[in-house]
């Protein structure tokens, strides 16, 4: 029986065939992309989160031109006023309204808690992935200065930098950001661990593929389900350090607002103008409580063993 030439064509080098598995692959990724929006979107609590951070972040954005009032304006006319037609949220000591500095303040407390986010993702990425995919003297000091970073007390080594260079918004996301990187370090260095055991990992390094090509290409695509939950978990953590740091007078300063210096100012008038503190706590609250529920569903989406 004569046979053609074609079907001696090694499947590999078949151009047609391999668009067809490229487009395969691809259609593979946006159905669990879709399969994961889906479930998000089923879980009522995670989708009731995602809206109310949605909202509280548009009105950080937005918020000169929410805020009804400039945040540092003085009124002593007014002050200790509770909550009015006037002023929603009443006002403070010193007669500024409630109200717009909370709009204002969500402005620095969600970038703390996003850029410190950020910075303690990049870092704790780079030591994870260095250490789990390259192994050998680079895993063992790398594990080694995490283990060390785990070892000491965070708010301590916190407390310690800012006494050190001062207390300002600047500081303070860098601080966070730096000092709370070990554990998504330690994190990554598992699942870099676990992805380099699988064959599409082996059959890219036996074709040729630099480190730095397998990393970008199929080791870091793999990782984004456990970072996407780590920043969403660490994200409401910074914000409750940031309000703790500034209402322990080592965090964000005045005359800028920040829920935490808020508190601060609210603490002595808890008995006679309960709003004051009241309000910065609950957004506060709500904000954390927020993204907790969003890295909750997105940890059920984006696990293929809870679908």
């Amino acid at each position: 029986m004569a046979v053609t030439s074609g079907a001696l064509r090694p499947p590999d080098r078949d151009p047609h065939l391999a668009n067809g598995r490229q487009l395969g692959r691809a259609r593979v990724r946006r159905g669990t992309l879709a399969a994961a929006g889906v479930t998000f979107a089923r879980n009522r609590l995670a989708l009731a989160g995602a809206i109310v951070f949605a909202a509280i972040g548009l009105a950080a954005v937005f918020a000169l031109r929410l805020a009804p009032y400039p945040y540092a304006l003085q009124d002593l006319d007014h002050r200790l006023e509770p909550p009015s037609a006037a002023h929603l949220l009443g006002t403070d000591g010193f007669g500024r309204d409630v109200l717009s500095r909370i709009v204002v303040g969500a402005r620095a407390s969600l970038a703390t808690g996003i850029v410190a986010t950020g910075v303690a993702l990049v870092v704790g990425t780079l030591v994870g992935i260095a250490g789990g995919y390259f192994l050998g003297t680079t895993d063992l000091w790398l594990t080694r200065l995490t283990e060390l970073a785990l070892g000491i007390p965070p708010l301590f080594l916190v407390l310690l930098i800012i006494a050190l260079f001062g207390p300002s918004l600047r500081n303070t996301i860098l601080v966070i950001g730096l000092v709370y990187w070990p554990p998504t370090a330690r994190i990554i260095r598992g699942e870099a661990l676990r992805l380099r055991q699988h064959q599409f990992i082996e059959a890219a390094q036996a074709l040729g593929a630099s480190a730095a090509r397998a990393l970008w290409r199929h080791v870091f695509p793999n990782l984004l389900p456990a970072l996407i939950v780590q920043a969403t978990l660490f994200m409401a953590d910074a914000i409750l350090i940031e309000s703790g740091l500034s209402y322990l007078g080592v965090g964000i300063q005045p005359p800028l607002p920040s829920w935490g210096n808020m508190l601060v100012d609210g603490r002595r008038y808890v008995d006679s103008a309960w709003w004051i503190a009241t309000f910065p706590g609950t957004a506060i609250f709500l904000t954390v409580l927020s993204i907790n529920l969003v890295g909750d569903g997105l940890r059920d989406a984006l696990d293929p063993y809870r679908r």
